[in-house]
C-alpha cells in the first residue's frame, strides 16, 4: 500500500479445502489490542489456482494493526491465517494554492484553498510572514522559501518576522478553504529605504505540518494599498 492511503490490497494462497470447495474468504483487520477494525469478504471466484487478493478500505491512519484471512467452504469457516503487521501511514499534505493576496492599510488579506490532506484531517493552517527593506543596493528580489518554511540561504536581506497558527473551526477557517488577516505591517511612506512582505502558508494535521506554498512576489502596503502588490491580481 502507498503512504497517505487508506487502502490496502492483501494477497494470499489458496489453501487446501478438505474436500469441499472455498466459496469465499473473509479479511479480518484488528488493533493490537484485539478490537476488530473491518471484515471484508472476498469470493473465491476473484481468486486464481494458487493466490488470492482484495482490497480493504477505511483503515484508520497512523496505527498499528495486523490482518488476517479466513476461508469458508459448505462445511464452515476454517481457522484464520497467521497475523501479518497492517501499517497505514499518513504523509505531509501538499502544498496548499494560494487564492490571492491583497495589501491592506498595514495588513493583508489572505485566502487559500486545500491541495489534499495527506491521508489525515486538516486541523489548522499556518502563515509564516517574511520582509525585506528596499534600499539602493538591494531591490528585495523575490525570496526562496523552501518546503519547510525557512529562507534559502542567499535570499539577500530577507528574514521570517511572524508565524501564525489557525485553528480550523475559527472564524473564516476551514480544512477546504481558509480567509485570513494579517495584521501589524509597517506601511510605505518613502520612495526609498521601504518594507516589502511576502507570506507563506502550510497544513497542519495532527502528525504533520505540510509544505509551504509561498506567494510569488513581494509586495508593500500603504494606506492605500489594494490587490497584490498595488494591483487587484489573483492566482
Amino acid at each position: 500500500m502507498s503512504p497517505g492511503s487508506t487502502t490496502a490490497t492483501v494477497t494470499w494462497s489458496v489453501p487446501a479445502d478438505d474436500g469441499s470447495p472455498i466459496t469465499g474468504y473473509t479479511i479480518v483487520v484488528t488493533s493490537t489490542s484485539g478490537t476488530v477494525l473491518s471484515n471484508t469478504s472476498a469470493p473465491a471466484s476473484d481468486c486464481t489456482a494458487s493466490t488470492c487478493s482484495a482490497q480493504v478500505t477505511g483503515l484508520p491512519m497512523n496505527t498499528d494493526d495486523e490482518v488476517q484471512v479466513e476461508a469458508t467452504n459448505a462445511v464452515g469457516t476454517g481457522p484464520a491465517s497467521t497475523k501479518v503487521a497492517l501499517n497505514v501511514l499518513s504523509v505531509p499534505p501538499p502544498a496548499p494554492k494560494w487564492n490571492y493576496v491583497m495589501p491592506d492599510n498595514a495588513s493583508v488579506d489572505l485566502a487559500w484553498q486545500s491541495n489534499g490532506d495527506g491521508g489525515e484531517p486538516i486541523i489548522g493552517w499556518v502563515v509564516n510572514v517574511y520582509t525585506c527593506t528596499v534600499t539602493a543596493v538591494n531591490p528585495c528580489d523575490t525570496p526562496t522559501i523552501e518546503p519547510d518554511g525557512s529562507l534559502q540561504t542567499g535570499d539577500l536581506g530577507w528574514q521570517k518576522i511572524g508565524s501564525k497558527a489557525l485553528a480550523v473551526g475559527t472564524t473564516g477557517i476551514s480544512a477546504d478553504l481558509a480567509m485570513y488577516t494579517y495584521t501589524g505591517l509597517t506601511n510605505r511612506t518613502t520612495q526609498d529605504d521601504y518594507p516589502v512582505y511576502t507570506v507563506a502558508v502550510a497544513a497542519q494535521t495532527l502528525d504533520w505540518l505540510g509544505a509551504f506554498a509561498s506567494w510569488p512576489a513581494p509586495f508593500a502596503v500603504t494606506a492605500q494599498s489594494t490587490g497584490c502588490g498595488g494591483t487587484q491580481t489573483t492566482c
